[in-house]
């Protein structure tokens, strides 16, 4: 029970910072009481990183665009952020303890974009964007990050 107050309480204090994040949570069903166990948990922590990455390009002096990406295999990539000729890779899980799995269509879309010889824009790094504690490397040369090392100004 305390893991869930904790999960609820860290999100709701989120939500205030985002009041799309709240409105979206009341038109679902969810409420402080609910919301670890919600089947749009993953959903909603997808738009705040989504609100958050967009506030980011938004406040920063350089371009930068975000975008989903979508493969004819149907492999997904959350966000692929776009700035100075280079593109990062981001999946955004909602966990704290991530498996390498998570980010298997990313490293295979990243894998097969690299072997293409004629790419104008320049690949970056692959992200997995979690509640994880601290930063640290994780698998296929991927970075595992939480949205406060994200966050950081740079």
């Amino acid at each position: 029970m305390r893991f869930k107050r904790e999960i609820s309480s860290r999100l709701l204090e989120l939500s205030k910072q985002f009041p799309a994040i709240i409105l979206t949570g009341a038109r679902l069903g969810i409420n402080e009481s609910s919301i670890a166990s919600s089947p749009f948990l993953g959903q909603l922590w997808e738009t705040l990183v989504c609100a958050e990455f967009r506030r980011r390009i938004k406040n920063s002096d350089q371009y930068g665009a975000l975008w989903f990406y979508r493969d004819k295999r149907a492999r997904e990539i959350d966000f692929v952020y776009e700035q100075e000729n280079k593109l990062d890779f981001f999946e955004v899980k909602w966990t704290s303890e991530p498996l390498a799995k998570s980010i298997h269509s990313m490293t295979e879309i990243y894998k097969d974009m690299s072997e293409r010889k004629k790419t104008l824009i320049q690949l970056g790094e692959t992200f997995l964007l979690c509640r994880a504690s601290n930063s640290y490397p994780f698998a296929d040369n991927s970075q595992v990050t939480n949205l406060e090392y994200f966050l950081r100004p740079r």
